[in-house]
């Protein structure tokens, strides 16, 4: 009978630490993931220029420019990396999903329906 107790208990302490250890993780993947997409929201935030001379920005209150006009809104998905901008009625109204790629001082804009690549360099 105790070596039947000692083996309950065993086990018990077994099934608490393992589901502990998987609890810890699964909180720590959760606080890298927001401070990750903290992180993003903040590095696209700025003025970024092509090769061609095209100027573009990201403000704060989530307004996409060209040229320094407010031409979209935009939204992000950090988790997925993507960032989508709705452009204003005046610059045709529609809405152009891209996938991002921010590298140092690198932003790469890849529109997930054509394939286009656009690179920029922040300037600012």
């Amino acid at each position: 009978m105790e070596k039947k107790k000692l083996a309950i208990g065993i086990v018990a302490v077994a099934v608490l630490s393992l589901v502990l250890a998987l609890l810890t993780t699964g909180i720590s993947t959760k606080v890298k993931t927001g401070s990750e997409a903290a992180k993003d929201e903040k590095l696209i935030l700025g003025a970024w220029a092509d090769d061609s001379g095209v100027n573009i920005e990201f403000v704060d209150n989530n307004v996409f420019r060209m040229f320094g006009d407010d031409v979209a809104t935009y939204t992000m998905d950090t988790k997925e990396k993507n960032v989508d901008m709705k452009y204003a009625q005046a610059y045709g109204g529609q809405t152009t999903h891209m996938s991002y790629v921010i590298d140092g001082d690198t932003l790469t804009l890849t529109d997930r329906d054509t394939g286009d690549v656009h690179v920029y360099k922040k300037t600012q």
